[in-house]
């Protein structure tokens, strides 16, 4: 859509050239039914063009609780494109659902601007990396060195790559415990790993975090929706996987679980 966003602008601004030339032709008392006129398609068309009611709204706040609710207080949450970070930052500005979490959004870290706000209001960025760009593996290296030297947990959710988590991992492997991946140092954990109790108890559609039963999703309609109803199955997915593994929990997950 932003590809389109001059266009956008130059209809906006004949629309408004439009609006400005009817009213002044149109101010007479007996004009007054042609406003009318033209408000009815509005009124009529309310209940169609209100996205509350499609079911990627139900999505947008549905992914955001997966990745958010069983987070560990104060944690970083890093995550791989918008279909992850607008429904965060709707849940956390909006809905004000886990406050405590910071998102880290990797696309963005190639922007200055984006650095110096999580320098700014994080600290997980250093000076050097904020004003010079250093690449996209030691960004993530010093965002997650920095989390772990404050205490806070480092995640990766589900969606982000194999080379973006080996910069947060450094040299440690990757435990999945639901919608996203917890680093762990222990050598033994080269690999990818399924925590099974924890994925078990993550939610999903048609369970909360507390166990109960909610209204399932209903198919997506476009592609942003299908791809959010993938990653909301990975639990499942990753839990049927390990189920029909013949030992072990070490699986290769990524065909499971990252679908970028």
């Amino acid at each position: 859509d932003y590809f389109f966003a001059l266009a956008f602008l130059v209809g906006g601004l004949w629309i408004g050239c439009g609006v400005a030339a009817l009213a002044e032709r149109w101010r007479s008392p007996a004009s007054r039914g042609i406003w009318l006129f033209a408000v009815l398609p509005l009124v009529l068309n309310w209940r169609a063009v209100d996205r509350k009611r499609l079911p990627d709204a139900g999505l947008a706040i549905a992914i955001a609780d997966a990745l958010l609710a069983p987070l560990p207080p104060g944690a970083v949450l890093v995550v791989a494109g918008d279909n992850d970070s607008f429904p965060i930052w709707f849940a956390q500005h909006v809905r004000g659902v886990r406050p405590d979490v910071t998102p880290v959004t990797i696309p963005l870290l190639g922007a200055g601007w984006y650095r110096a706000q999580l320098a700014r209001r994080h600290a997980l960025v250093p000076e050097r990396l904020v004003s010079d760009w250093g690449g996209l593996g030691p960004t993530l290296s010093a965002i997650a060195e920095e989390g772990r030297r404050q205490g806070r947990p480092v995640v990766a959710a589900v969606s982000v790559e194999p080379a973006d988590r080996a910069a947060l991992a450094q040299g440690g492997g990757w435990i999945l415990e639901g919608m996203w991946y917890r680093a762990s140092s222990a050598a033994a954990l080269s690999a990818l790993h399924i925590d099974s109790a924890a994925v078990a108890e993550a939610p999903r559609p048609g369970r909360s975090l507390a166990g109960e039963t909610t209204s399932l999703v209903p198919p997506a309609r476009d592609p942003a929706g299908r791809y959010v109803q993938r990653v909301l199955a990975c639990p499942d997915a990753a839990l049927a996987r390990l189920l029909g593994a013949d030992s072990g929990d070490d699986r290769l997950l990524e065909s499971v679980c990252n679908f970028r």
